[in-house]
């Protein structure tokens, strides 16, 4: 095999270097496979078909479909004297001839498809082969003794097979009898070739290696297959030929079907394939090599039918024309060298012989193009073919794998969509030159603006898509960005046909004001299209009825119900929000949403356990699509009047029993004393001893004071808080003396009143101290019912009030004791 010089590099594999007996570097040969060998354990290597630039080619029995298809390698190896990335390069443009196949669908263009296989392979760079099979651990081909190269991916382009010689295998056998392919087939070959470089060019692929051994004719039919796409591109990347020099095919193609010109070869383009197919054209039909570059001199010097008369005039003229030096003076596009070449055959009809598959109404297809037609014009009829499995079968046999492989595809994985099936097929079908896909979709309006609404508003609007070309189309209609970029927006999103109106509506009841601006996405599987969508929603202007809710007085136990309306002042739109209700409005029930103008329900309810007597004022907040709104509300919770009475002359007589269970604990503590007390004492007034007595109201105002400090310390700020601790360690303090210094005398004092009628009726005096005891604490008790009652009225104030009559009637006493007993 020959030198290719420098070898590309894979991506992925690692060379090892070892120290080995010396081999020739010079002497690379290309990584291969043994006839037998299984690819990916599914694909028996059956026998080689020859190689080209970066690969070599094998034909291959695939196991699981018993079926032959053509496997090509990408066999460039690693050349262990250079540390170029050879190998990667190679499989650049390996995967790029794998992309471009893939993307073709044409009756006169293999279809096929990209594998790779990981693993690890020792492989020989003299012959290829892998030894690891035979001995995973060895570093040195047994037959060469050149070290071993590592391996890990290996990179096929799975094609149809197509069985029969090449254009030049024929052109040489001809030859070789001094005969030259009659004109006519040539011709029809030339034809089917140019329709395949038209589906090429029209997706702005140009193949840049067209030549007599590229192209195949298929046995059976008869039909020209071109290959080998390794050096196609886009005509926007094509800034040369390849890459690297390679045997036969350089970076500037192969000598003699590539154009001389130098413009041409930096910046190849279509019309440099037409040049390659008018030299293909000029070599098949007299037997002059244009690759000799003496006969190539000859070739430029003298037309085609200085070689050979038989040629007519009108192809002389057509090879003259296609191979002029001047770019401009060839066929300026593949379609204007159809229609010369058309006018010369007489026909523009196929020479394929493939039995035709034949319609109801008697039109029959022969080729997949012309299925492709009969398909649009009886597509009901088609779908049955297509379901029934008559269309895969046929194209099977007929040697069309792809599109029969498409066809038995479709009918299973789209059996409830049955017009989006057969578009599949037909797109699969399409002749040469034709799209495969419908173009981009159009909209009619090009964009959708609602104007400004009002919020709760709604609004509709048509959006007309429409598709131009045969075929069917299908997509969906998606928000760019997302449903939050234009909320409120409604539509359906899938669609199907070449002609469709949407209803795309705008429900603004849940869409906060402001200005919207965004886009709808058309998307289909050949295209997309964008419709800018803009809308405003503007702030309702609200008004509440009434302004403000004042439920008055309501008695503990009782119910009120108020309505609340809220309004759209100009009538356009919808109000609608959420109310909130602050938690300190004991029983009052508030709905938390509203939508419509309908009156709204505001229920105070005081029979709930959390209502509890007091007043109460503060504000519902509304959180609207017309801004913020607050309605004022006011209440009292009071307690009914017998509630009222009942308070105040309990706690009255609850301060009684306290002052007499006060004297009675003295008898506890001091029982020598009680039964002197009750036996001898006369209970007779002393004036000069009443200021000990005034410690009373004194311990009963402690009892209002701890009520008040409680409430005062629900008040109290948290920065005060901390402080409290030490105000109570304080007081514990001055309560601690006050017990010891004083406890005795007030207990003693207290007791009198209470002894007082015991010692009656041992026989003891009257006194009055047991009336001034017993109506002190009633008193005591009086004045905190009291504060109690005007607290439950709604007069916070009244916690304060038992602590300062506490104060006034401890200085009143103060004083009166003071006057006696000085």
């Amino acid at each position: 095999m020959p030198n290719t010089g420098s070898k590309l590099k894979t991506l992925n594999s690692k060379l090892i270097f070892l120290v080995t007996p010396p081999f020739d570097a010079e002497q690379l040969g290309f990584l291969q496979h043994r006839v037998g060998d299984l690819i990916k354990g599914r694909y028996e290597v059956l026998q080689p078909l020859g190689g080209g630039n970066f690969g070599s080619v094998y034909r291959v029995r695939d196991r699981a479909l018993d079926h032959d298809l053509a496997c090509k390698e990408m066999h460039v190896l690693d050349d262990p004297t250079s540390v170029k990335d050879e190998r990667g390069l190679a499989v650049e443009l390996f995967k790029r001839e794998a992309l471009n196949l893939a993307t073709l669908r044409h009756p006169h263009i293999p279809a096929a498809y990209f594998d790779q296989e990981e693993g690890v392979w020792h492989v020989c760079p003299r012959c290829g082969f892998d030894y690891a099979f035979e001995n995973s651990d060895a570093q040195f081909c047994p037959v060469h003794g050149a070290p071993l190269l590592r391996v890990t991916e290996r990179y096929y382009l799975m094609m149809d097979f197509v069985d029969g010689p090449t254009l030049e295998e024929l052109t040489v056998a001809a030859r070789a009898q001094n005969k030259s392919l009659d004109e006519k087939t040539c011709l029809e070959w030339i034809s089917q070739i140019a329709s395949a470089l038209r589906s090429l060019h029209r997706v702005n692929i140009i193949h840049r290696d067209v030549k007599p051994e590229n192209i195949k004719i298929r046995k059976g039919d008869g039909a020209a297959m071109l290959l080998d796409f390794g050096l196609t591109r886009k005509v926007e990347e094509a800034s040369g030929y390849g890459t690297v020099r390679l045997t036969g095919t350089s970076r500037f193609g192969t000598p003699g079907y590539a154009p001389a010109n130098m413009m041409e070869v930096e910046r190849p383009e279509r019309r440099t394939d037409l040049y390659a197919l008018g030299m293909t054209l000029y070599r098949i039909l007299t037997g002059r090599d244009p690759q000799d570059e003496e006969e190539q001199s000859e070739m430029r010097a003298y037309g085609p039918r200085y070689f050979n008369p038989q040629i007519s005039p009108e192809t002389d003229r057509l090879i003259r024309q296609a191979t002029a030096v001047d770019i401009s003076r060839r066929h300026q596009t593949i379609d204007a060298f159809l229609d010369e070449l058309a006018g010369i055959q007489g026909t523009r009809q196929s020479a394929f012989s493939a039995p035709p598959f034949t319609f109801s109404t008697g039109q029959s297809a022969r080729t997949p193009g012309e299925l492709a037609r009969l398909i649009e014009a009886r597509p009901a009829e088609a779908q049955g073919y297509l379901f029934d499995g008559l269309l895969a079968d046929w194209l099977k046999k007929n040697g069309f794998a792809a599109p029969a492989k498409v066809a038995a595809d479709v009918s299973l994985t789209h059996k409830n969509q049955p017009h989006r099936a057969l578009e599949l097929l037909r797109r699969a079908l399409y002749p040469g030159g034709a799209p495969s896909a419908l173009p981009a979709p159009e909209t009619a309006p090009p964009k959708l603006n609602f104007g400004t609404l009002d919020s709760g508003e709604s609004a509709e609007l048509t959006l007309r898509i429409t598709h131009h070309g045969p075929g069917l189309a299908w997509g969906e209609l998606i928000i760019e960005g997302g449903p939050s970029e234009l909320p409120g927006l409604l539509f359906d999103s899938a669609f199907e046909g070449n002609d469709v109106t949407l209803k795309v509506s705008l429900d603004t009841s849940k869409v906060s004001p402001g200005a919207y601006k965004g886009a709808l996405l058309v998307l289909t599987d050949a295209a997309s299209h964008r419709v800018p969508v803009s809308y405003v929603v503007e702030a309702l202007e609200l008004i509440l009825e009434p302004a403000q809710l004042n439920f008055g007085t309501l008695a503990v136990g009782g119910r009120a119900t108020k309505t609340l309306r809220i309004k759209n002042k100009n009538q356009l739109g919808r109000p609608r929000g959420a109310i909130h209700t602050p938690s300190f409005f004991k029983g009052l029930n508030v709905p938390e949403r509203f939508e419509g103008e309908a009156p709204l329900e505001i229920v105070l309810d005081a029979r709930v356990t959390g209502a509890v007597a007091g007043y109460y004022e503060g504000s519902l907040r509304l959180d609207t699509n017309g801004g913020t709104l607050r309605v004022p509300v006011h209440y009292v919770l009071a307690l009914p009047p017998l509630s009222l009475l009942s308070l105040i002359f309990n706690t009255a007589i609850l301060g009684a029993l306290c002052g007499l269970l006060l004297r009675l604990s003295y008898g506890v503590i001091n029982p020598d004393f009680l039964w002197n007390w009750l036996t001898v004492y006369d209970g007779t007034v002393q004036l000069e001893k009443l200021e000990f007595k005034t410690w009373l109201p004194v311990l009963a105002g402690a009892i209002g004071g701890i009520e008040f400090l409680r409430h005062l310390r629900r008040r109290v700020s948290k920065a005060l808080q901390p402080i409290l601790p030490l105000v109570a360690i304080f007081g514990s303090v001055v309560g601690v003396w006050l017990v010891l210094a004083l406890g005795h005398w007030v207990i003693w004092s207290l007791g009198d009143f209470l002894l007082h009628p015991l010692a009656l009726a041992l026989g003891g005096k009257t006194s009055s101290a047991p009336l001034w005891w017993a109506l002190s604490g009633a008193v005591t008790g009086l004045f905190y019912g009291i504060g109690r009652v005007f607290v439950a009225l709604g007069r916070p104030w009244g916690l304060y009030l038992p602590p300062a009559m506490f104060l006034l009637a401890f200085m009143t006493l103060l004083i009166y004791a003071a006057s006696f007993s000085g």
